[in-house]
């Protein structure tokens, strides 16, 4: 027998119910099914001693949920064992099959898995390769792991843990050597809402504490071989940062890279002076009150865009702090259009003005050498330095800020932290309520997850979104503070002949997934029948191959315009001449070109979902989208067209108004008092 599937359960019946139906509805029956109850008095035992799906259980009082699954191991006779305990199910009836075929001489085999919350669904495949990164930040499921019973056997889950134990014996045996294989097919739902969940701080402690006491013991075996190797070769001891820095080169833990980027500098404080730093960085804070707040902002959204919403958004933001707050921007040098315009310089720049005339070899090597070498990247002296990346780590370690905003969701700096806080802006949640859409492996699904429980405060940009993140992450209200973007502040002056269009409806950005496109497509139909000289004309990306079928099968294709806007004066005068704004999308954080229509005086076209009622408020003409319901697009549409003067005015005039409460003043001064709370703490 190559599979034993356990089941753990206590009180809850209807959860062994459909855990027990998925189990039975394997087509493959080359397995045994082991089902350890608690002593439930929900008639769980009644339902086992009649159902006949289970070859073994037991129905007796136990020490705990691990105390228990350690039972169902000692019944067990497979040679792998897998947990799917009361409530969890397999992905589908050919799990057992697939897996009787995959399994071999690894110890852990993982698959994919799919997590049900109430937000919905999201998807976690199996690293390819397993790292500590990936254990640190997140676990394993045991409800898609296939895990060799003599390894549970030899050693067993920890009965002093309450909620991790099944992390620990990951996170050890993985450190131990034991061989990881991902399997390529879903293995489970996993559904939310169970002891853990509620429980966010006893599993940080308890996890902590498995860190501290494995890490350093793992460190220490290493440094004890690599110091043997060193007597026999009759070498002199060194210091204890190239003792831990050759360690890290060596097997098992040179397989992992994160390790040895972050790892060595990070147990070598743990092991040193983490303690001794935290405590000068609180009594720096300490002496600091009163002073300025120094703010940091890395350089991760300023990377990524060269312009775009959320790198504008911080440069905003950081040009209008209060005066008792100092905003720095961790970045060297950027192409990002806005910190140009403040006056950083260009990527190149550093490198155009090292030492060296013009470009050569020589110079480029002792360039790699010279920043490489100082940011303390001694593995990486022969590659392009990370200038914007390390710039910000160095200030961390200085201690040289009062509070880091990340700009982005990469967690790089939480090694780097040494008790300073961090505030993080989330500008919505659409990986979260559509993970359909995005890889099972999206950077950004995980790294939120690592990233939201740590931080000590949370912006939220809209009310609609504070709502999502309290919801999917159970993140207290008190924890979250609402900063509205602001409207861009440059005055505007129409360009009275740049209407190439005539008349036109315009659509603005992306057009895939939440957006509507399709849709709304679909609903302009009959408006452009009855309106025989309207277009549309859409900005951003050709359209796809996709798109242009939709388009030749509906009739459209002569009436829709697709053009890439270069300067904010084209896109306010693309505004300005159209007929309305039309933005359809079923979701969004915040809704920025709202505030652009407003500035250029177009009537506005909302779909009357998430955020847009409590940004736009009366200042809009709503509409109803929604796959698999009736529109009534067409309807407000015709009532906008056919506006008299004096309604039109009536509308523009509310758009104006609505638009005065949106200032990046106003945002920086909210954003301040976040600051001054989380450093007053």
């Amino acid at each position: 027998m190559k599979i034993s599937v356990i089941t753990v359960v206590y009180n809850d019946l209807e959860g062994l119910k459909k855990t027990t139906a998925s189990v039975a509805a394997q087509t493959d029956r080359h397995f045994e099914y082991v089902v350890i109850d608690g002593g439930s008095t929900d008639g769980a035992a009644a339902f086992l001693a009649e159902g006949g799906v289970a070859d073994k259980w037991i129905s007796e009082r136990d020490r705990g949920i691990y105390h228990a699954m350690n039972k169902g191991v000692d019944l067990a006779t497979g040679e792998f064992c897998i947990f799917m305990n009361a409530g969890d199910k397999f992905h589908d009836a050919e799990v057992i099959s697939k897996a009787n075929a995959a399994l071999g001489e690894a110890d852990l085999y993982v698959g994919s898995t799919v997590e049900v919350g109430s937000g919905g669904a999201q998807c976690f495949a199996a690293p390819s390769c397993m790292t500590l990164e990936h254990l640190l930040k997140t676990s394993i499921y045991h409800q898609s792991t296939f895990i060799r019973r003599s390894l549970l056997k030899e050693h067993p889950y920890e009965e002093g843990l309450h909620i991790v134990a099944d992390w620990a014996f990951f996170f050890e045996r993985w450190l131990r050597g034991a061989e990881y294989r991902p399997l390529d097919f879903f293995v489970s739902f996993y559904y939310l809402g169970g002891y853990s969940g509620q429980h966010v701080d006893e599993i940080e402690r308890e996890r902590r504490m498995v860190i501290d006491r494995l890490l350093p013991l793992r460190l220490r075996e290493a440094l004890r071989a690599q110091r043997g190797q060193r007597t026999q070769r009759g070498e002199n001891e060194s210091r204890i940062e190239r003792k831990v820095r050759e360690s890290m080169e060596r097997e098992p833990v040179a397989r992992d890279l994160s390790l040895i980027r972050y790892g060595g500098k990070f147990l070598v404080k743990d092991l040193l002076s983490l303690q001794e730093t935290q405590s000068t960085r609180r009594r720096q804070r300490t002496q600091r009150r009163g002073e300025d707040i120094r703010v940091l902002y890395d350089s991760q959204a300023f990377d990524m865009q060269t312009h775009g919403g959320v790198s504008r958004c911080f440069a905003e933001l950081a040009a209008h702090l209060p005066q008792d707050v100092k905003g720095r921007i961790g970045v060297v040098e950027t192409d990002n259009t806005y910190l140009n315009n403040m006056g950083f310089p260009a990527v190149g720049k550093t490198y155009e003005d090292f030492k060296m005339w013009g470009p050569n070899g020589v110079k480029r090597f002792f360039y790699k050498l010279k920043y490489n070498l100082g940011y303390g990247q001694w593995g990486q002296w022969d590659r392009s330095p990370k200038l914007n990346l390390h710039e910000g780590i160095r200030v961390l370690q200085r201690g040289e800020c009062d509070v880091l905003h990340p700009t982005f969701f990469s967690p790089y700096f939480l090694p780097y932290l040494q008790g300073i806080p961090f505030v993080l802006t989330v500008h919505d949640m659409i990986t979260e309520l559509y993970p359909q859409y995005y890889p099972a492996d999206e950077p950004q699904l995980n790294n939120k997850r690592v990233l939201i429980p740590r931080a000590d405060h949370i912006v939220a940009v809209s009310e609609n979104t504070k709502r999502d993140i309290m919801r999917l992450f159970d993140v207290p209200e008190r924890k979250i503070t609402v900063v509205y973007h602001g409207a861009d502040s440059t005055p505007y002056k129409p360009n009275l002949g740049s209407n190439r269009y005539g008349e036109y409806i315009l659509y603005v950005g992306e057009r895939h997934w939440y957006k509507n496109f399709r849709l709304l497509l679909r609903e302009l139909v009959p408006v452009l029948k009855r309106h025989g000289e309207l277009r549309v004309v859409c900005t951003g990306k050709p359209f796809s191959p996709e798109e242009q079928v939709l388009l030749d099968f509906l009739g459209l294709t002569d009436r829709f315009v697709q053009i890439y806007v270069k300067t904010d004066q084209e896109l306010l005068d693309l505004y300005h001449h159209a007929v309305c704004f039309v933005y359809p999308s079923e979701y969004e954080g915040f809704g920025i070109p709202i505030l652009e229509a407003y500035k250029a005086d177009c009537p506005v076209m909302l779909n009357h979902a998430s955020c847009f009622p409590e940004i736009a408020g009366d200042a809009a003409v709503y509409f109803r989208m929604k796959e698999g319901e009736k529109s009534d697009f067409e309807e407000q549409f015709e009532t906008l067209y056919h506006l008299d003067g004096a309604e039109r005015e009536a509308l523009l005039l509310r758009q104006r108004e609505r638009l005065t409460r949106y200032t990046w003043e106003e945002s920086a001064r909210k954003l301040a008092e976040v600051y001054r709370k989380v450093v007053e703490r």
